[in-house]
């Protein structure tokens, strides 16, 4: 019996098995993240909303400086990307005991998840991280379609 059939047997088993909604999942996943990649942010956005500006800040902070203090080099940061300064960014004072220094004043539990995808892409890398974010929240914990992956690769080895 020739090899070749067996490949054959193996691929069409794989193909039955793997999880469409995962295959989805991950064809929506890629496609949206080429597309956040490609978007020119400071250029094709319009503007920015709402508390929009705070976020923003605080990823780049976070990505670059690792910390969540308002100094000039993030008002710099900020105009490189999008030629213009935050408007309506909110900040506070001290909270360690220094009234010197400026923080950032919104939750910061968002700007954090963002961070490593803004540390590693750039501010498209928040484009990435909302593309990926509800798939994450819908489909990514999902282990039953993880396990039934590893079977259909493993070849019921499992």
């Amino acid at each position: 019996m020739p090899i070749v059939g067996t490949e054959q047997t193996g691929i069409a088993r794989l193909l039955r098995r793997v999880d469409t909604g995962l295959a989805a999942t991950l064809v929506v996943f890629a496609i949206g993240s080429y597309a956040a990649l490609s978007v020119d942010v400071g250029r094709t956005a319009y503007g920015l909303k709402g508390d929009e500006a705070t976020y923003v800040a605080m990823a780049l902070s976070l990505a670059h400086d690792r910390d969540l203090v308002y100094e000039p080099r993030d008002i710099e940061r900020f105009y490189h990307v999008y030629h213009r300064g935050p408007e309506g960014i909110h900040l506070k004072r001290g909270g360690d005991g220094r009234d010197d220094r400026l923080y950032f004043g919104k939750a910061f539990a968002y700007s954090v998840a963002a961070a490593p995808y803004v540390w590693l892409l750039g501010l498209n890398g928040m484009w990435v991280f909302e593309s990926k974010s509800p798939l994450v929240r819908d489909c990514g914990s999902s282990s039953d379609r993880i396990t039934s992956v590893r079977r259909a690769i493993a070849g019921d080895r499992m």
